[in-house]
């Protein structure tokens, strides 16, 4: 099952939050996508309707805000969320929901250094970041720089 959810504002026409179970036998992994996409700016959950009709006919759109996700815990195995935090007033509520709803990992980037993007509103170290998702209840959090950016791999408690 994959979930993908963005952030309360309208940045990225794609998908931000990913989620994945394992694939069923017999399919092949990197085309099993079934789940939702969730969005949370109406006009984009309308354009994510439209994947299924590229060939990803298990995909649904759900309206939601990565903030508040109407999914059961430990849903899926893997939830990532690229890209978004940086642009939320309120990160920890962000960080707690996927930690929440992941059975395993939370994977997340975020920028590593100011930049002229105004709805970035959000620069986060590396011990902000690790704090964040320690306190949001994940069992462990590593942090890697990569150009410009910074990677979380936080392991769930689920």
């Amino acid at each position: 099952m994959v979930c993908t959810c963005s952030k309360l504002c309208e940045i990225l026409p794609l998908p931000c939050v990913t989620t994945q179970t394992k694939p069923k036998p017999g399919t092949t992994p990197s085309l099993y996508w079934p789940g939702c996409a969730v969005e949370a700016d109406p006009l984009h959950a309308g354009d994510l309707q439209a994947i299924p009709a590229g060939g990803l006919e298990n995909l649904t759109a759900r309206h939601m805000d990565v903030c508040s996700l109407d999914l059961p815990d430990n849903s899926f195995g893997v939830v990532t969320v690229l890209e978004v935090l940086e642009h939320l007033p309120d990160p920890a509520a962000a960080a707690r929901e996927t930690i929440r709803v992941a059975a395993n990992w939370v994977v997340a980037s975020v920028p590593s250094k100011a930049d002229d993007n105004p709805q970035h509103i959000q620069l986060f170290g590396k011990d902000d970041l690790e704090q964040l998702f320690l306190e949001a209840g994940a069992v462990t959090v590593q942090v890697e720089h990569v150009l410009n950016h910074r990677i979380i791999l936080a392991r769930a408690g689920g």
